[in-house]
């Protein structure tokens, strides 16, 4: 990526805020890609109180020090589920693809051996992105699932 100063990390509960704001800053088309709805403050509010009493990884990119991207990988099983975003202007530097390659590892680390991720709301872009993680393309419901290799 091109910024100076980029991490991405697992965000602990201390962070959560960052989270929160970073959601707060998308505009309502990637807001509504995000959560498959029309979503106002207060429910950006309460998602993220959610996150704080239940026990998905939250994974955050952050440039200079602010939370630019974020993606919540929620365990179900041998199978999780991720959702993610990027501010606007944010995208297609990087991002979506290292936010992705922390899900799968942390994933993998879980023992889980597939994450989902629903395509259907977000953009071109978005979908050829997880598309390259993916085996095949997606699915009829609108799914694609992205395999997580195992130790060998």
């Amino acid at each position: 990526m091109p910024m100076a100063d980029v991490q991405i990390r697992v965000l602990d509960s201390t962070a959560l805020d960052d989270y929160r704001q970073h959601l707060l800053r998308l505009d309502g088309q990637t807001r509504h890609a995000r959560f498959g709805w029309a979503m106002d403050d207060a429910g950006v509010n309460a998602h993220c109180l959610r996150l704080a009493g239940e026990s998905p990884v939250v994974i955050g990119g952050y440039v200079d020090g602010v939370l630019r991207g974020g993606l919540e990988l929620w365990p179900a099983g041998r199978c999780g589920e991720i959702v993610f975003s990027v501010e606007t202007e944010w995208r297609r530097k990087g991002f979506g693809t290292a936010l992705i390659e922390r899900a799968v590892a942390e994933a993998k680390q879980q023992g889980m051996t597939s994450i989902e991720v629903d395509i259907d709301e977000f953009g071109p872009s978005a979908v050829s992105l997880v598309r390259k993680f993916s085996a095949g393309g997606s699915r009829e419901d609108g799914r694609v699932s992205i395999a997580v290799p195992q130790a060998a």
